[in-house]
């Protein structure tokens, strides 16, 4: 098993490219991963399990889609990029 709380904080572009690779190349090799992450471009590229949390409290489990869901991120008190004008 292989935990990660924020593996990517604080890294420029290359080296988050570069962590999620090996992270990827974990999880491909059978290994089970955990990771923890405010960044939500970084979960959609790995994710295939999610769970959302607002004030330490589980709001929703399920599959990357939930992801996508602007509202349940927002309420959740996460950057979804839309005020910033990025797309997922």
């Amino acid at each position: 098993v292989l935990l990660l709380d924020e593996p990517t904080a604080g890294l420029d572009p290359h080296r988050t490219a570069e962590v999620a690779g090996l992270v990827a190349e974990a999880a491909a090799g059978g290994r089970a991963v955990a990771l923890a992450t405010h960044d939500l471009r970084l979960a959609r590229s790995l994710a295939d399990q999610v769970v959302v949390l607002a004030g330490g409290v589980v709001v929703a489990q399920g599959g990357p889609s939930l992801l996508d869901d602007t509202a349940l991120l927002v309420a959740a008190g996460l950057d979804t990029g839309v005020a910033a004008g990025w797309a997922a």
